[in-house]
């Protein structure tokens, strides 16, 4: 899509399970999240689950602003690091939003080179593993790059049952670049899928921001990608839609039985021993 807005105007309801992403690239400037929630209140619908990269925010933002009616929030804020020029660099940080009728099990926050929220939820009977990513391109050096790779692979080692992974990565799939490669084939070597393929930073044509899933043969999954206004963000927003979130193995197993006539058995079974005699 274009804009929000011819987003907003061709998907008129959401029926099913939605995650929506974006690096919003900052919002410490708080009309930035105002503008936000108001692209947000012309849809006639919610998203489920709304991931918010590189949101800039320190520990000691006051988190009650960014508060959302409706929802949970998860905050990861990430220190002070120096940049590949030696600089003391802020930035980073992350949010994840969870509509409060969703049963969150547990979360988890991890920030380093990069910001992560783990969350384990529970929709419509299913359990899932959600897992949000911020990894700035400030973080290209190898030892970064490879430090977060590894995470994925232990979230992913330690997982069993569907795993939705979303972020911005910086790692372009388009390329086939040593880190490109070693990441595709981390996901792929799990049995996932990166489901989205238009490009999410239209300045630099990559794609960068990932959806990543492990179901991707067992539902209808539908990925939108839209550009933003430039002064919002340069990356586009990714929503993606699942349908049938419940797992196969969780519906009610059905089964017929009809009612057995006794004294009709015995007579086959008198009469078939008669046959068998003869």
């Amino acid at each position: 899509y274009k804009s929000f807005t011819s987003f907003r105007n061709k998907i008129s309801k959401l029926e099913q399970f939605s995650i929506m992403q974006i690096n919003i690239r900052g919002i410490n400037d708080y009309t930035k999240f105002e503008k936000f929630k108001l692209m947000l209140s012309t849809l006639k619908y919610k998203f489920d689950i709304m991931i918010l990269g590189e949101t800039k925010l320190k520990a000691t933002s006051p988190k009650s602003l960014y508060n959302l009616p409706g929802y949970d929030m998860y905050m990861s804020c990430r220190k002070s690091y120096k940049s590949s020029k030696g600089k003391l660099v802020g930035g980073g940080g992350l949010i994840v939003y969870v509509k409060k009728e969703i049963i969150v099990i547990k979360h988890e926050t991890f920030s380093s080179s990069f910001d992560k929220i783990r969350l384990d939820i529970c929709q419509n009977k299913q359990k899932m593993k959600i897992l949000g990513y911020y990894r700035p391109p400030e973080s290209q050096k190898i030892k970064n790059i490879d430090e977060f790779i590894d995470d994925v692979e232990e979230e992913l080692m330690d997982s069993t049952g569907r795993i939705i992974l979303v972020g911005d990565i910086n790692i372009d799939i388009s390329e086939n670049t040593k880190h490109t490669i070693k990441y595709k084939n981390l996901i792929h070597g799990y049995d996932m899928q990166i489901i989205n393929n238009n490009i999410t930073r239209d300045i630099s044509e990559k794609i960068i921001d990932h959806v990543t899933v492990n179901f991707y043969d067992s539902c209808h999954i539908a990925v939108h990608t839209m550009s933003l206004d430039k002064n919002f963000s340069d990356h586009n927003m990714i929503v993606t839609s699942i349908e049938d979130m419940e797992a196969a193995n969780d519906k009610p197993e059905v089964r017929t039985y009809n009612i057995l006539d006794y004294e009709m058995l015995n007579d086959i079974i008198h009469n078939s021993q008669k046959l068998k005699d003869i």
